[in-house]
């Protein structure tokens, strides 16, 4: 897996951050029944830094820099 990451890292030029905050992402998957929240009615979006209703529609670079708080491009 560090390889993995490390040629991810490198191809997409993110650094690693040591001093990160935490940064709360909520996702939904509409695509696993079991997975599902149902009647969710944004009651706690207030909570989270970014919501993704579908992370299909992000590219896998877009994926990334998320899941590394580092979202510009």
């Amino acid at each position: 897996m560090e390889i993995i990451r490390t040629s991810v890292f490198n191809k997409y030029n993110i650094k690693e951050n040591s001093n990160r905050t935490i940064y709360k992402v909520l996702y939904f998957r509409d695509d696993a029944s079991r997975r599902k929240m149902m009647n969710y009615n944004n009651e706690l979006n207030h909570l989270f830094d970014e919501i993704i209703v579908d992370m299909g529609t992000k590219t896998f670079e877009e994926q990334v820099r998320l899941f590394h708080k580092q979202l510009t491009l």
